[in-house]
């Protein structure tokens, strides 16, 4: 099972495709999103089900 796990693995870094690609940033608006983002996770859960918390 583990040299399974391992052969997974290594087939998705070998498939893995990126392209790393400059572009121009608002960095204060970065840091909005990325903070209104961890406000968002350490929040409560809503009332009604989610697919995130899924009633718990």
């Amino acid at each position: 099972m583990e040299d399974k796990l391992k052969n997974i693995a290594l087939d998705l870094l070998n498939n893995f495709k990126n392209e790393l690609v400059k572009m121009k940033i608002d960095i204060a608006h970065a840091e909005f999103l990325f903070n209104r983002a961890i406000k968002l996770l350490n929040g409560d859960c809503p009332k009604e089900t989610c697919e995130w918390c899924k009633g718990r």
